[in-house]
């Protein structure tokens, strides 16, 4: 690993970073498909408001490489949501001539409905991870997650849980490798949890 990456908290300066590294390395997220501008100015601010996230970055020369976000709110998404109802309108508009677009919001939906929370999901959702392309393979989301997972033993948290698609086995793979086991898997979405 490169000695010159730090880790540190995120700060509203690295929110519109962290949109853009969110929407270039996760295109299928849900909050990518409202778009960069959306996850800079509404998604990010919040998330980094809400009083129950944390989150982290990784910086090599002062440059965002990469970064993670926990949350330990149910609601943050609706809250989100809620609060930003006419953008989240406008951009539900704007993109729902897109098949994919509206068969992601339609399993969203069928999701609050048809799985059942497990008592995992009231402790720390891993929410987001992401490292730019350029530094892919080189150990930075690992430092990133082992970071956050130091940080939430401090907090006493018994948990850590996060759902990834499950058409993503690179990604199931990561976290298996950091010791997080399935334990539920619904409409194309694998829930994974590591205890402390």
């Amino acid at each position: 690993m490169d000695d010159n990456i730090i880790i540190c908290n995120v700060t509203e300066k690295d929110l519109a970073e962290i949109a853009k590294v969110h929407y270039a390395e996760l295109p299928d997220d849900f909050c990518s498909l409202l778009g960069c501008k959306f996850l800079k100015n509404t998604f990010y601010p919040h998330l980094l408001s809400n009083k129950w996230s944390i989150g982290f970055c990784a910086k090599k020369n002062s440059e965002l490489i990469g970064y993670i976000f926990f949350v330990k709110d149910e609601d943050y998404l609706t809250d989100i949501f809620k609060s930003n109802f006419f953008v989240f309108v406008y951009q539900m508009i704007k993109n729902c001539y897109k098949l994919y677009f509206l068969k992601y919001v339609f399993e969203i939906f069928l999701l609050l409905f048809i799985r059942n929370k497990s008592e995992i999901e009231k402790d720390f959702e891993l929410g987001y991870i992401a490292v730019h392309s350029n530094h892919h393979n080189k150990g930075i989301g690992t430092m990133l997650l082992e970071h956050g997972i130091s940080e939430l033993r401090k907090m006493n948290t018994t948990y850590c849980w996060v759902k990834t698609l499950s058409v993503t086995p690179e990604t199931i793979h990561f976290y298996k490798k950091a010791n997080f086991k399935i334990y539920n898997e619904v409409l194309g979405r694998t829930y994974l949890f590591k205890e402390f």
